[in-house]
C-alpha cells in the first residue's frame, strides 16, 4: 500500500512539473509573440518617418515647399523620431533579443542624426553636413542590417 502512495505522488509531481513546464513555454512563446510585435510597429512606424522625411526633402528640392515649411515639417519629424527611441527604450526584450533592439535603436539614433545633418547642410549651405550626413545614413543602414542578422539568430534560437 505504501509503495502505491509513493507511486502515486511520484506522478502527481511528474504531471505538476509536465504542466508548469508547459505553461512556462506557453508564457515565453506570447511574450516572444508580444515582443516581435512591438518591433515589428516599431520599425513600421519608423520606416513611415523616414519616408515622409525623404518626400519633404524631395518636395524642397523640386520647389514644392519652402525651406521654411520644410524646417517646420522637419521639427514634426524629428519629434516622431525621439518618440521611436523612447519606444525602444521602453522594449523588454526577451534575453536573446537585447542585442537587437539595442542595434535597432542606434540605427534609429544615426537616422535622426542624418536628418538633422541634412537641415544644417540645407540652412548653412556648409558641404561638410551633407557628407556627415551621407556617413550616418551608411551607418544607419549598416545598424540596420547587424539587428536584423542579430535578430534573426535569437528567433532561431541562436542569440
Amino acid at each position: 500500500m505504501r509503495g502505491r502512495a509513493v507511486a502515486l505522488g511520484a506522478a502527481a509531481v511528474l504531471i505538476a512539473a509536465v504542466v508548469g513546464y508547459n505553461y512556462h513555454v506557453d508564457q515565453v512563446k506570447a511574450r516572444g509573440a508580444a515582443f516581435s510585435a512591438d518591433i515589428v510597429g516599431i520599425q513600421d512606424d519608423l520606416n513611415a518617418l523616414q519616408v515622409g522625411f525623404d518626400a519633404d526633402l524631395a518636395a524642397l528640392r523640386g520647389g514644392g515647399i519652402a525651406l521654411d515649411g520644410f524646417r517646420e515639417r522637419a521639427g514634426e519629424h524629428f519629434a516622431g523620431m525621439g518618440g521611436i527611441l523612447e519606444r525602444y527604450d521602453r522594449l523588454d526584450p526577451p534575453g536573446p533579443f537585447a542585442d537587437s533592439v539595442a542595434i535597432f535603436r542606434l540605427s534609429a539614433e544615426a537616422q535622426l542624426e542624418r536628418d538633422r545633418e541634412t537641415l544644417l547642410w540645407l540652412e548653412t549651405g556648409d558641404e561638410s553636413h551633407d557628407a556627415r550626413a551621407d556617413e550616418l545614413h551608411q551607418a544607419a543602414f549598416a545598424h540596420e542590417l547587424a539587428a536584423l542578422a542579430k535578430f534573426k539568430e535569437a528567433q532561431a534560437g541562436g542569440g
